[in-house]
């Protein structure tokens, strides 16, 4: 591996610089490290290894950093055969690596060690909402991002479009046997006066909020008047804290010594350590204070949370609260310090040491050198669905992603829109599999579709799969316009009367689909005379199936029932679905009177949720069922709740199929369903389940009054459903699917 890195640390050429040591250990993980520093006028080429060599800018103005940094940059990608880029920061260094991976196409890490997409950091200047912007730009170009906290990544995710899985947690390494060895006493020797001591080590600039623990220490000087704060560093704001200083009459509890690179002596000497910073993307001091065994009171940023767990290894206070500062050093200072030591010891064990540090800084840039080959053997796959709220196209869509060989595809899920209500599913998705989350307000909504072709085009899918109407239409434009080579579609819903202008956008989109897929014969019927897709484009797949595996786990009836308030010995009619007019739970509603009337300890639990639920509620106060008509909510125990059933019903006025259908064969559950869409396709009329004419209450009470009377028959039908559909399992729906697409990506390829 031949790296080029880029700095704006003029540190390396200074001799007694740790800074300096620490690219020695880098050229250690590679053939040749080549350094390019930004600096001002005054330095020279410097060989600091073997294999490792500095190269300085001597730039007059800072506009020149950018220009001589892409001349050298670019000398070195043609002399030396650079193979990979890594840069300090995503702004400065990270615009001249962007355009020397434009310009020589090398793979690009960019290194991120402060959260500048926190508030804090956008409204300190605008010269950094400058660079939040150009850093945010950025981050999307980039082939691998190192953060050094999951605070950081957690902000990328949130305010991006980055998949997940280009952002590596790679703490900073801290020389655990410096701090250690430290001692303490010289500097406790120069502040007799002081009974407690509190230290901070910082830069003096804006974003650390040096005043914030000035204000806070008037009130720790009130209950604790021998305690001294000892400020250790330098910087822009020195003058303005010394006014401070004066200004709350501190001068004889705080001082401020000079920065030194030796500071161990002076986190051992603390009592505690203070970080009132606004915004951190680590806090490095905050772990060598760890490893001197001193407690720390911080700001909640950086690794607050992480490594400084309040009443562990100190306390975290909220961005700017002075008497939340003042509060959380007293209550440490009234612990011993011993009582800290332990969890300080174990907190900075978790953390890599020198060694595991390179080696998975080693790692991340062979895996970005590497990406370009790995990618161009899997296929590289985006399912693109509304979101991720309860329902049936949208758990499948999460146990596919799931369930796809790693080995073979590289999956991704991207959501459309974000509601309140349309997370159900997010957190059962693996945290290996990445996620793009987006936010469109409306199909016009103009600068989502610019947003999201900028992430096809970086991501370059081999396959788009879309399904339900929105991210289908919006989903399947704007991979075409990105040149996705495969763009596939799935039916999933059989709407009657469905509105003219859609059919014809359909027909539209399947001049530039490559595939669509059916689950029943009777999709793909309306697929070819209807939206009038070429046979050639078609193919049935069964999707809608079961991950089996959840059936196979015993249930007590009983406490299930309790739970939901149903009594243990009634004759439970279950019905799982959003609540909305296509579903039909009026018409169930309307059935159950007549229900009751032959069956007094029949009960119904209706699963879910939607913009129906009240209108059904009241529906079922009005026709006094409520006593025995139970509505539950969403819930993830649908196995459970299936499984403590005696029948399913399924009164659906319209459907496709019907994802849950096949939930409730696996559950051995007797069906009741309604005659419409794709449902006769799977469920024979008294053999594999029963129908009933779609709408027709009175059919529907017929029958499940029957199968609850003679509950042998109503077995039967199940136990024939489940031998006939027993294949219908989520393994094989996945083999199937990858092999469509592998075959179609292959057929785009020639």
């Amino acid at each position: 591996m031949k790296l080029l890195m880029l700095s704006t640390d003029g540190r390396l050429f200074s001799p007694s610089s740790p800074v300096r040591e620490r690219m020695r250990r880098y050229g250690e993980i590679c053939e040749e490290l080549h350094v390019v520093v930004y600096t001002k006028p005054g330095f020279e080429e410097e060989q600091l290894a073997s294999n490792v060599r500095l190269y300085p800018t001597n730039s007059l103005v800072k506009a020149g950093y950018f220009f001589t940094a892409f001349r050298i940059g670019a000398a070195l990608i043609r002399g030396r055969g650079i193979t990979v880029m890594t840069v300090q920061d995503p702004f400065e260094t990270g615009f001249v690596g962007y355009l020397l991976k434009g310009r020589f196409h090398i793979p690009l890490q960019l290194q991120i060690h402060t959260d500048f997409l926190n508030q804090y950091f956008k409204k300190q200047s605008f010269k950094n909402r400058v660079r939040a912007w150009c850093g945010k730009h950025l981050l999307l170009h980039a082939d691998g991002i190192r953060v050094v906290s999951e605070r950081i990544k957690k902000s990328i995710i949130a305010d991006t479009t980055v998949m997940s899985t280009r952002i590596s947690v790679l703490p900073v390494a801290v020389d655990v046997r410096v701090s250690s060895s430290a001692a303490s006493e010289a500097v406790r020797t120069r502040y007799p006066q002081y009974q407690k001591l509190v230290l901070m080590v910082s830069r003096l600039a804006p974003e650390k909020n040096i005043t914030l623990a000035l204000d806070a220490f008037v009130e720790i000087q009130s209950q604790l008047p021998h305690a001294g704060l000892i400020i250790v560093g330098s910087g822009p704001e020195q003058a303005a804290i010394e006014q401070h200083i004066v200004k709350k009459g501190l001068t004889a509890s705080v001082r401020i010594e000079p920065w030194t690179d030796d500071v161990a002596p002076y986190y051992k000497a603390a009592d505690v350590y203070l970080l009132t910073s606004n915004y951190e993307g680590y806090g490095r001091t905050v772990i060598e204070a760890l490893v001197a065994e001193t407690p720390i009171v911080m700001t909640d940023v950086g690794i607050a949370g992480e490594v400084v767990v309040t009443g562990y290894t100190g306390i975290v206070v909220p961005v700017g609260d002075a008497r939340a500062v003042a509060a959380a050093v007293i209550a440490v200072l009234a612990r011993p310090r011993v009582e800290w030591r332990d969890y300080a010891v174990a907190a900075v064990a978790s953390l890599p040491s020198r060694i595991q540090y390179l080696e998975r800084f080693k790692k991340g840039l062979e895996d970005i050198e590497k990406r370009p080959v790995r990618e161009a053997r899997k296929l590289n796959v985006l399912f693109v669905v509304n979101d991720f709220g309860l329902g049936g196209v949208q758990r499948l869509v999460v146990d596919f992603a799931n369930t796809f060989d790693q080995q073979r595809c590289i999956v991704t899920v991207a959501t459309l829109l974000d509601r309140k209500d349309s997370h159900f599913f997010r957190h059962d998705l693996r945290t290996d599999v990445s996620s793009a989350k987006f936010a469109f307000k409306g199909f016009y909504d103009i600068a989502s579709w610019i947003t999201f072709y900028r992430f096809m085009r970086r991501s370059r899918f081999d396959v788009v799969f879309t399904q339900l109407f929105m991210a289908d239409t919006i989903g399947r434009l704007v991979a075409f316009a990105a040149r996705v080579p495969v763009l596939v579609t799935e039916i999933q819903n059989l709407i009657p009367a469905l509105k003219k202008r859609y059919i014809v956008i359909d027909r539209m989109l399947a001049h530039i689909t490559t595939a669509c897929i059916s689950t029943a014969p009777a999709i793909t019927n309306y697929a070819l005379r209807t939206i009038r897709f070429p046979r050639k484009k078609m193919y049935e797949i069964s999707t809608n199936v079961v991950d089996a595996k959840r059936f196979d786990v015993p249930v007590d009836r009983s406490a299930v029932l309790k739970a939901i308030g149903v009594p243990t010995e009634a004759k439970v009619i279950i019905a799982v679905g959003r609540l909305m007019t296509q579903k039909g739970h009026a018409v169930l509603l309307d059935a159950m009177p007549l229900v009751h009337k032959s069956i007094p300890h029949a009960h119904a639990v209706i699963v879910g949720s939607g913009r129906l639920d009240q209108t059904l509620r009241e529906k079922a106060h009005n026709l006094s069922i409520d006593a025995y008509v139970h509505f539950i909510g969403e819930r993830r125990d649908i196995v459970q709740l299936l499984k403590s059933a005696d029948v399913f019903a399924f009164p659906s006025l319209w459907e496709g199929q019907g994802l849950v259908l096949f939930d409730a064969i696996f559950a051995k559950l007797p069906i009741v369903a309604s005659n419409t869409g794709g449902i006769p396709d799977a469920i024979e009329d008294n053999i594999t389940g029963f129908l009933v004419p779609p709408g027709d209450a009175h059919a529907l009470a017929q029958k499940l009054i029957e199968i609850i009377e003679h509950p042998e028959k109503g077995a039967q039908a199940a136990r024939k459903a489940r031998e006939k559909y027993g294949d219908r399992t989520l393994d094989h729906a996945v083999g199937n699917l990858e092999s469509l697409f592998v075959r179609l990506y292959n057929a785009q390829l020639g």
